[in-house]
C-alpha cells in the first residue's frame, strides 16, 4: 500500500508508521520515547472499521485524516491549539496543509485509485486513432518524396536523401512505433490478436529497414549499427508486428549498451540448414544474471541489472516474446563474457528464431 501522505498502519497489533510520496514521517515518530504512546493511541483508533471520513489530533499535537480505512498521520492542519501543536507547526513547516486542501486531495487519490474517476478508454482509442492517420499522411509523404517503386529501391532512395527527409521519415516511423506499442499495454491484447497468415514479407528487408531507422534516428547522434549476414526467406504474417519485435530488440540493445557509440549493438542473420532463420541482436553491457534469466520475458519483469541503468517498464522483452510467438517463432537470451572468469560485462544477445520461414 501507498501514499501520497505519511500513513499509519496495524498489522496483528503491531503499530508502524510509513512515509508518504510527498511528505516523510515526522522524526518524533520514530523516537522511542514515544513509541508507548503512540501503539496506544493508534492501536484502539484503528481496531475498528473507518469507511466515513474523520480527523482529530494525536497525542504529539499532530493531526490525522482517516478516509476508506488510510489513516494519514504527522500533518498539520489546524485541528488544535495546543502548545504541543504550535511547536510542531514551526518545526515541520512542510507538514502544514490547509484542511479543505488536504481532505480533496485524500478523497482525490482514493477516487483515483478505485478507478471512480479515468479518462474513458474510447477517448484514449480515438485520439491514438486519429493520431496514427495523422502520422501515416506524415510517412506517406515522404514515401511520395523518396519515389520508390520496390523495397529495394526504398533501401536506395533513402541512403541518397536529404538528411531532412531522413529525419522526418524515422521521426513517422518511431512515433508509429510508440502509437502501435500502446494498444500491448492493454490487458489482454495480445492473447486476442490474430496475424494475417495470407500475408508475407522478406525477413533481410525488414531488418535492414529498422536498423536504418536506427542509425538514422537524429537523438542519437553518430550511432552506428552493423548488419551481417543475408537471407531470401520470408514468413508469413504480419510485417508491421515482425518489425515492431525488431524495434523493441534493438531499442533495448541500444538502451542497455555501455557505450553504444563505441561498441555498436550489431545485429546477424543466419541461415540454417533446416530452414530456420535466426536474427541475433548483441549490445555490450552489463551481463543479466544467472537467476534473472528464466524471469525476463515475464510481463512487467526487469532486471537488477537494468533497473540500476535506466527506468522502464519491463513491458519491451514481454511484448517481443508474445509477437514473434504468435508469428510462430521463439525469442532467446544468451550472453559472453568480456574476458574468462568475467561475470559482470560483456555481449547481451537476444536471438529471433524465424521457424515458419518460406521461399
Amino acid at each position: 500500500m501507498t501514499s501520497n501522505y505519511p500513513f499509519v498502519t496495524s498489522i496483528n497489533g503491531v503499530i508502524n508508521f510509513h512515509n508518504g510520496k510527498y511528505v516523510s514521517i515526522p522524526e518524533d515518530y520514530r523516537k522511542e520515547r514515544n513509541k508507548e504512546i503512540l501503539d496506544e493511541f493508534y492501536k484502539k483508533l484503528l481496531s475498528v472499521n473507518n469507511e466515513a471520513l474523520s480527523t482529530g489530533t494525536d497525542p504529539l499535537g499532530f493531526d490525522y485524516i482517516i478516509y476508506q480505512n488510510i489513516c494519514n498521520v504527522g500533518i498539520l492542519v489546524g485541528l488544535s491549539t495546543s502548545s504541543l501543536a504550535n511547536n510542531n507547526r514551526k518545526k515541520y513547516p512542510y507538514h502544514k496543509f490547509e484542511r479543505t486542501y488536504l481532505i480533496e486531495r485524500i478523497k482525490e487519490d482514493k477516487r483515483i485509485q478505485n478507478f471512480d474517476e479515468f479518462i474513458p478508454i474510447e477517448i484514449a482509442t480515438q485520439n491514438i486513432h486519429e493520431l496514427r492517420n495523422l502520422n501515416f499522411k506524415i510517412s506517406s509523404s515522404i514515401d511520395e518524396i523518396l519515389d520508390y517503386a520496390t523495397d529495394s529501391d526504398w533501401e536506395v532512395k533513402f541512403d541518397n536523401a536529404d538528411d531532412n527527409i531522413k529525419k522526418i521519415y524515422v521521426s513517422s516511423r518511431l512515433t508509429k512505433f510508440i502509437l502501435d506499442n500502446i494498444k500491448f499495454y492493454m490487458p489482454d491484447y495480445l492473447d486476442k490478436l490474430k496475424p494475417n497468415t495470407e500475408r508475407k514479407f522478406s525477413i533481410h528487408k525488414s531488418v535492414n529497414k529498422i536498423v536504418k531507422i536506427f542509425s538514422n534516428d537524429f537523438k542519437k547522434k553518430r550511432l552506428t549499427i552493423e548488419l551481417e549476414g543475408n537471407t531470401y526467406k520470408q514468413i508469413q504474417g504480419d510485417k508491421e508486428l515482425f518489425e515492431i519485435i525488431l524495434m523493441l530488440l534493438v531499442e533495448n540493445a541500444i538502451k542497455y549498451s555501455r557505450d553504444s557509440s563505441a561498441i555498436a549493438p550489431n545485429v546477424k542473420i543466419r541461415e540454417q540448414d533446416n530452414g530456420v532463420v535466426e536474427i541475433n541482436i548483441q549490445s555490450y553491457g552489463s551481463l543479466i544474471p544467472d537467476e534473472d534469466i528464466p524471469k525476463l520475458f515475464t510481463r512487467g519483469y526487469r532486471s537488477e541489472v537494468h533497473n540500476k541503468i535506466k527506468d522502464g517498464t519491463g513491458m519491451g522483452l514481454h511484448n517481443a516474446y508474445k509477437l514473434i510467438k504468435l508469428l510462430g517463432g521463439d525469442l532467446s537470451y544468451s550472453k559472453q563474457s568480456a574476458s574468462p572468469g568475467d561475470k559482470i560485462t560483456g555481449w547481451n544477445n537476444f536471438t529471433i528464431i524465424c521457424k515458419q520461414t518460406v521461399t
